[in-house]
């Protein structure tokens, strides 16, 4: 590790090399040891990773759509007017005897 020393007196550190060999190496080890670490290394970040973006498309789209979508619809405004025709006993009356 080499320190330096600047003409204003600041120290400056250059091991920034080193950090990035230290996580290269930390995720060999983890990850990239075995084959199935690393497959399934790579199935998780993909689900999660999908998961993530169809969160967030998901709330894109609702917030875009507000009161537009299935769910978000009040449907107690296009109910019905219930009649008191006899509809349902007109079924009944089939012509099957005969």
């Amino acid at each position: 590790m080499k320190i330096h020393i600047h003409k204003h007196n600041r120290v400056y550190n250059n091991n920034n090399n080193n950090n990035n060999t230290y996580t290269i190496r930390t995720y060999i080890y983890s990850f990239g040891s075995s084959t199935a670490r690393y497959a399934t290394f790579l199935a998780v970040g993909v689900i999660l990773a999908e998961m993530g973006t169809n969160s967030a498309t998901d709330a894109l789209w609702e917030m875009n759509n507000k009161g537009k979508t299935y769910k978000q619809v009040d449907w107690s405004k296009f109910d019905e007017q219930e009649e008191d025709d006899d509809d349902d006993d007109d079924d009944d009356d089939d012509d099957d005897d005969e």
